[in-house]
């Protein structure tokens, strides 16, 4: 109760301060008319003072208000993170870096000219594999989507969000993630159980150090 009126009287003093300084020349004249008195120059002021009052009545009574984001009894599980894919074509420059360096110091030695062939490294794709993600929330499968790689080359990582809304309470998780291409078998995979209270949110990502997928 405290804490709403203090922050209506900082309303009020937030609308007031300006009628006083546009009226100032009213209230600090350099020279008032005769037989005109204080109480007469408030009295001009304070005229505005009802339409105050009537914007802060809403601003009281919702002040208190409570505002949940959620619907009570419902919490949310999550995906947040980055990935990238494998490349297309697997480029191994720092070998063929050191392999044409090998050559070039090879045939310099023998032949005193000599050029280094980086052309092949040029065209060395960086494009990636979109990362294709599967969810399944108590057996039931809730997302099957793929997400392309970032840049103007396909060569940066695939960004994922999603969001999924659940009741409060203990649910199944599992997820696949595949980050290379249609032929390849290989999956990340997720398999667990959650305990989400109420407004709750557990949260799915990738763990880089670890090389797998965790729920938090």
């Amino acid at each position: 109760m405290f804490w709403s009126i203090f922050k209506v009287t900082i309303v009020i003093l937030i609308i007031i301060t300006p009628i006083f300084i546009l009226n100032r020349h009213e209230l600090f004249p350099r020279g008032r008319r005769k037989g005109e008195g204080w109480g007469q120059i408030l009295l001009k002021v304070t005229k505005t003072l009802p339409v105050i009052v009537l914007f802060m009545i809403p601003v009281y009574f919702l002040s208190d208000s409570p505002y949940a984001f959620y619907t009570p009894g419902i919490s949310s599980i999550k995906l947040a993170f980055k990935h990238s894919g494998r490349r297309v074509k697997e480029c191994d420059e720092v070998e063929f870096i050191q392999r044409e360096a090998e050559r070039y110091r090879r045939l310099l030695k023998e032949t005193r000219s000599v050029e280094m062939d980086i052309d092949r490294l040029s065209g060395c794709s960086r494009e990636r594999f979109p990362v294709k993600i599967e969810l399944f929330i108590d057996g039931r499968k809730v997302l099957d989507k793929e997400y392309p790689p970032t840049g103007i080359r396909r060569d940066m990582a695939s960004y994922i969000f999603e969001n999924f809304f659940v009741e409060s309470g203990t649910h199944t998780v599992r997820m696949r993630m595949k980050d290379s291409g249609p032929e390849s078998t290989e999956y990340y995979e997720l398999e667990d159980t959650v305990e989400l209270e109420p407004g709750q949110i557990g949260v799915i990502r990738f763990d880089d150090r670890l090389k797998r997928l965790v729920i938090e």
